[in-house]
């Protein structure tokens, strides 16, 4: 038994000519006790990213649109979409402590929570796809971000980003840390101003 993502055939983006790879932790494929489920990347009602990330572009808020119209958004703007963790190998659904450890709050935290001196979960990482997604579209690929700010809590998956950052500056790719999109984070509003910084640096000099 294990916890799958929950569009784990959807890791791997195949447009080619990306410009903008925007990269998350982990979507499980259980659902949660409160319906809070994602249809999509992001898509949670606690997240922002459909709000967030088209105004960053200067475009209208996308939170309640189709996933149609996300993805199309996406091709337009030649973005890729994906996530760290693949798969929860050794997560059971039926295991209480497991499955509130996944599903509740959503926490990457938990995800790299120990029993004494040893890791609850065992990961499957997306590290490798990730790298082949930058390496693929290295021409055209103007940033990778990680849609979380910092490393508080999570060593393993910051220990995947950090090689997918080393990678990018080795191949002088803008790649950077954002802010959660979530509503964790400090607002919409903020987060624009935030993300637009990153994404869209002004010229040394200026």
């Amino acid at each position: 038994m294990s916890c799958k993502h929950r569009f784990y055939n959807l890791l791997n983006p195949k447009t080619e000519d990306l410009k903008y790879l925007f990269i998350g932790t982990f979507n499980p494929e259980w659902n949660s006790k409160n319906d809070n489920n994602a249809e999509y990347f992001y898509g949670r009602s606690t997240n922002n990213f459909w709000c967030i990330l088209p105004h960053t572009f200067d475009d209208n808020c996308l939170i309640d649109k189709s996933i149609t119209e996300w993805t199309e958004y996406c091709a337009l703007k030649n973005i890729g979409i994906t996530d760290i963790i693949r798969e929860i190998t050794n997560a059971e659904i039926t295991n209480n402590e497991h499955y509130n450890l996944i599903t509740r709050g959503y926490s990457d935290n938990n995800l790299d929570k120990r029993n004494g001196n040893d890791y609850i979960f065992t990961i499957d990482f997306n590290t490798s796809i990730i790298l082949e997604i930058i390496r693929r579209n290295k021409k055209t690929l103007q940033g990778a971000y990680f849609t979380r700010k910092t490393d508080s809590g999570i060593p393993r998956i910051w220990e995947q980003w950090i090689l997918i950052k080393n990678y990018c500056n080795e191949n002088n790719i803008n790649c950077n840390e954002l802010i959660t999109p979530s509503n964790y984070g400090p607002g919409i509003k903020k987060s624009i101003i935030k993300w637009k910084e990153i994404i869209f640096p002004a010229p040394i000099g200026n």
